[in-house]
């Protein structure tokens, strides 16, 4: 599927993040039940962190919605991306609390794992783009980052299209960033 970035309008809110050292620290609930340290984890093998949002108005059911898109748009992909990087780790993130996030995993399928940032320690010390949804809840801005080494080395934002997340994934890992 094909994006037309290059019509992208420019947009500051993350210029600061390339080569942006990661917090040490900070550990965020993982939907395998365990926690992940993104600092420490990103020096043993890259690390693909893809930021999404569910609706407020979600309910028990899952609804059709660009989160949605998104995260199977990277379960797509999964096969290509691994053959791009093979020791890649991939993960969503979300400030969705790890028991709807596990319901997410599970409902989806997804081949990865997702992140919890509930309380916003990670977007915080790293400043990563939020909104704020109609029901008052702080979200995350869709963006794709490349985690090595301890710092971001790589990102795409904005990402306008939730259904092309798997390919500007790809790109992001074969031929690096766009330019800002």
């Amino acid at each position: 599927m094909s994006d037309n970035s290059s019509s992208l309008p420019f947009d500051p809110s993350t210029i600061h993040l390339v080569g942006h050292p990661l917090p040490v620290l900070v550990s965020l609930a993982c939907t395998d039940k365990s926690t992940v340290d993104l600092f420490r984890d990103s020096f043993s093998r890259p690390i693909l962190l893809s930021t999404f949002a569910f609706p407020c108005h979600m309910t028990e059911s899952l609804p059709t919605c660009e989160a949605t898109q998104q995260l199977e748009s990277l379960t797509l992909h999964m096969t290509a991306l691994k053959e791009v990087q093979p020791d890649l780790n991939v993960f969503g993130l979300s400030t969705h609390d790890i028991n709807t996030l596990t319901r997410i995993k599970d409902a989806l399928h997804l081949p990865f794992e997702l992140l919890s940032d509930a309380q916003g320690e990670l977007a915080d010390k790293l400043d990563l783009p939020r909104c704020t949804d109609p029901c008052g809840k702080v979200e995350f801005r869709r963006c794709i980052l490349l985690l090595e080494e301890g710092r971001v080395s790589r990102l795409q934002y904005p990402l306008v299209h939730a259904r092309d997340a798997g390919a500007r994934a790809l790109r992001l890992l074969r031929y690096g960033m766009e330019p800002f």
